[in-house]
């Protein structure tokens, strides 16, 4: 009985802490693509380059978590998964444009 509630609380803890990382991955992205498009905005290279592979690492782990959200062990509801899945995209998306941008400034 015992081990029984032991893995239930692992097992919600878990499923908060995956939820949680995704969102947490979510914020760091929204803000760090700010900045990142205001160095793009005015063609700050350097800066740029210092902070491109920061803003491409967070999108990439975003996307790792995201994948792990469907499905066993944690059951997440479609419109959480769905929404995450929409936003990696979206994301990703961004990503490109902000690296052709400031190919522009060049």
């Amino acid at each position: 009985m015992f081990l029984a509630i032991l893995a239930g609380a692992y097992f919600a803890t878990e499923r908060a802490y995956a939820a949680h990382r995704v969102d947490d991955y979510q914020r760091e992205i929204l803000i760090s693509s700010r900045l990142l498009r205001q160095y793009v905005h005015a063609c700050d290279r350097q800066q740029y380059d210092n902070f491109m592979p920061f803003v491409a690492h967070s999108v990439t782990a975003y996307q790792r978590n995201v994948e792990k959200l469907p499905g066993a062990p944690f059951f997440f509801e479609n419109e959480f998964v769905e929404q995450h899945y929409y936003f990696a995209d979206k994301y990703e998306s961004d990503l490109k444009s902000v690296k052709a941008r400031i190919e522009l400034c060049n």
